[in-house]
């Protein structure tokens, strides 16, 4: 890699991390920040939306989060919805008849709940989540028995974390655990953003029989900021098939099921 791709990539990981931290970002002052153009972050901005790891404002960006949550309210669509709704359907196709579910806070887990409340009606399913918006989508769908997982609200984010969700999850076991994640790559494992989620990610691996990765292509081969467990503690991976090839031969051969979309 050249050393200004090196650069590029680097920018574009600090603008994600900042606009985590701070729950928005204004292209004015990022550009300040960093010593660049305002002309080169706005084109940061409209690859990063492309990616559906943001979405743009006017004068700024907010998280995807955010977004999803307006698609919700507003029809302001990510710009990745369909590739994240193929994945979500292959994820619905594992899922058999009285599963019992956790799905974590997340994009790609959002798009399986709107997926699950359309398809899954009958299929007589629990499904807990420590994402309020996960927990409203699927509330009242057929025979989905929706169970938020009570505790400290991350009110940017919209899900719940803290020792009383983990006092909850002693309770529990799930047949499958769908996990939303930042990163997925071989030296640094299964990562995530969220410090304050990761330790009970990792009680709901713990508290699962099989362990269900769904990324999109970007998250494969990329380290977020805190690892949850290694490649090995997973069972399979849901991503998109122009994936990095490499990364993804690397991460079979940590014993991890690969389907692409």
């Amino acid at each position: 890699m050249s050393n200004s791709a090196r650069k590029l990539n680097e920018r574009r990981r600090t603008i994600l991390s900042l606009l985590s931290r701070d729950g928005n970002i204004h292209v004015a002052q990022i550009s300040k920040q960093l010593g660049v153009s305002e002309v080169t972050i706005r084109k940061d901005l409209e690859f990063l939306e492309q990616e559906g790891l943001l979405e743009r404002t006017h004068g700024g960006a907010i998280p995807i989060q955010s977004a999803i949550f307006n698609f919700t309210g507003t029809g302001t669509r990510t710009s990745n919805a369909e590739a994240k709704t193929r994945l979500a359907e292959a994820a619905v196709s594992l899922i058999q008849n009285n599963d019992t579910l956790l799905l974590n806070d997340g994009s790609s887990n959002y798009f399986i709940a709107m997926e699950l409340a359309r398809t899954a009606a009958e299929k007589n399913l629990r499904v807990l989540t420590n994402s309020l918006n996960i927990a409203s989508t699927l509330a009242g769908k057929g025979d989905i028995q929706s169970i938020l997982l009570g505790g400290i609200l991350n009110a940017r984010h919209t899900f719940t974390y803290g020792s009383d969700v983990l006092k909850q999850m002693e309770y529990y076991r799930a047949d499958k655990l769908f996990l939303s994640v930042d990163g997925v790559d071989v030296k640094g494992g299964v990562t995530t953003r969220h410090a304050e989620d990761a330790t009970l990610l990792q009680m709901m691996i713990e508290r699962s029989r099989q362990v269900i990765i769904v990324a999109d292509y970007s998250k494969i081969g990329y380290e977020g900021f805190f690892r949850i467990i290694p490649l090995s503690a997973m069972d399979t991976l849901i991503t998109n098939r122009n994936a990095n090839p490499e990364a993804l031969e690397e991460i079979a051969a940590q014993g991890v099921q690969i389907i692409t979309i």
